[in-house]
């Protein structure tokens, strides 16, 4: 009696443990999107960093996968760093520094600088004197020091300096005889007339101080001599044949 209640109730056990199965089976249907997006989420969690188990929200298949320990923990620094008030000066100086790049110059580069510009604009003038503090010498004629600090108006004012050549000859030389005279000077280029180099009349005194100093007997004569293309320096000259010399002023002129 008792061994066939348990066979019994053996054969029921099991008979709604198959229904139960069954059951389960039949209504466990396939779902494509479910497949796909599991699919999907497991390829996901290969290539990434990330946790391999996804979050569910709402009980929908929407899955998120949060970064790695390592890339909260690099992101977390720089933004307690930037955020930091000590490096916000370095921010801003970065900006602007970009924006705005500053050069800096030692005192070496900006003394060289300085010198090179000045050298410029003096070095017009080396050939004529002016440079190193020449001007009408104290042992020159009377009149010529009466024009006192005489300057000769160009793209470069320059002062008058006198001068004094031998000369044996009894009248002026010419352009070659001249050319002699001067050396390395630079190069003749004409002798023209105090009309043709002052057309302004602007230099009167000076053509006469010249002709005094050479006694009054000679005439004025101009030379133009050419150091380049834009340095020229005028010789006005006349002739004291009672000393065998040729005196006068010459100035530079920088004609550009």
């Amino acid at each position: 009696m008792t061994t066939a209640i348990v066979s019994a109730s053996s054969r029921m056990y099991h008979r709604a443990l198959s229904r139960s199965n069954s059951i389960c089976t039949r209504h466990r249907r396939w779902d494509p999107i479910r497949q796909g997006t599991q699919s999907l989420s497991r390829r996901l969690s290969t290539h990434c960093h990330a946790s391999p188990r996804p979050r569910v929200f709402a009980n929908r298949d929407l899955y998120y996968y949060p970064p790695a320990p390592s890339q909260h923990l690099a992101f977390a620094g720089s933004l307690s760093r930037d955020l930091h008030p000590a490096s916000q000066s370095t921010l801003i100086a970065r900006h602007f520094s970009r924006s705005q790049p500053r050069y800096e110059m030692s005192d070496e580069d900006y003394a060289a600088f300085l010198q090179k510009a000045n050298k410029d604009y003096s070095g017009l003038s080396t050939n004529a004197g002016s440079s190193s503090g020449e001007y009408i010498s104290s042992t020159a004629h009377k009149a010529i020091r009466a024009l006192g600090e005489r300057f000769y108006s160009s793209d470069a004012d320059e002062p008058f300096i006198d001068v004094t050549l031998d000369w044996t000859g009894d009248q002026l030389p010419d352009e070659a005889e001249f050319q002699k005279l001067i050396k390395n000077s630079g190069e003749v280029a004409e002798r023209v007339t105090p009309q043709q180099w002052d057309s302004s009349e602007s230099y009167g005194d000076v053509v006469a101080a010249v002709k005094e100093a050479a006694g009054g007997k000679s005439e004025v004569t101009v030379y133009r001599v050419e150091q380049d293309d834009v340095r020229k320096i005028y010789y006005i000259l006349a002739l004291d044949s009672d000393h065998k010399q040729l005196v006068g002023l010459k100035v530079l002129s920088v004609e550009s």
